[in-house]
């Protein structure tokens, strides 16, 4: 199984657990573990005295204006990090949702790493000036699809893990959406 722990009072390591396991073995068993960070301050901390990314990966998951990433994907060190205080904070229960989906997203690019797939694409750094390109790539592609589709496909009993209990919703990834919100925040 794949180990989660979770700091987070967002999104708590069992619920997270049982949202995994809906996807089946063939992700509930890849070799990585899965690490939910509490808040911005233990990213930060974990920057100054045990960094395990590029400073440059930190200060944009912390701090890039238009797009902070939810979560990232380490496959040399075989770990998925979760930063779910990245997520809007206007809409607790969203904000939660999106963990799992973020969560599924992320193991969609483990499961591509090990299965060899999207190889011959070039190594981009979340850093980049052009985060289009990034978004729009068929990795990401490939991860957006399935997160979607997974949410979508098991809605009802993410809902009722989350203690939603039966609310359905149609869960969207709005590539094209973040890609405008980005660029205007880059504007202003």
């Amino acid at each position: 199984m794949v180990d989660i722990t979770s700091r987070s009072s967002i999104i708590r390591r069992g619920e997270l657990r049982k949202c995994v396991e809906l996807l089946g073995t063939e992700y509930t068993l890849l070799p990585y573990k899965i690490y939910v960070y509490r808040d911005r301050e233990e990213v930060q901390a974990e920057m100054i005295n045990n960094p395990d990314m590029d400073i440059k990966d930190y200060n944009y998951i912390l701090n890039n204006v238009s797009y902070q990433p939810p979560g990232v994907c380490l496959h040399e060190k075989k770990l998925i990090k979760l930063f779910p205080f990245n997520n809007d904070p206007s809409n607790p229960a969203m904000q939660k949702l999106h963990s799992v989906g973020n969560a599924f997203h992320e193991l969609r690019h483990a499961w591509q790493q090990i299965n060899g797939m999207y190889i011959e694409e070039a190594e981009q750094k979340l850093d980049s000036e052009n985060i289009e390109d990034y978004l729009t790539r068929p990795s990401e592609r490939d991860a957006y699809e399935f997160q979607e589709q997974q949410m979508n496909k098991n809605q009802i009993k993410i809902s009722d893990i989350l203690g939603f209990h039966g609310i359905g919703y149609n869960y969207t990834c709005d590539i094209k959406a973040t890609i405008l919100r980005i660029k205007v925040g880059k504007k202003g």
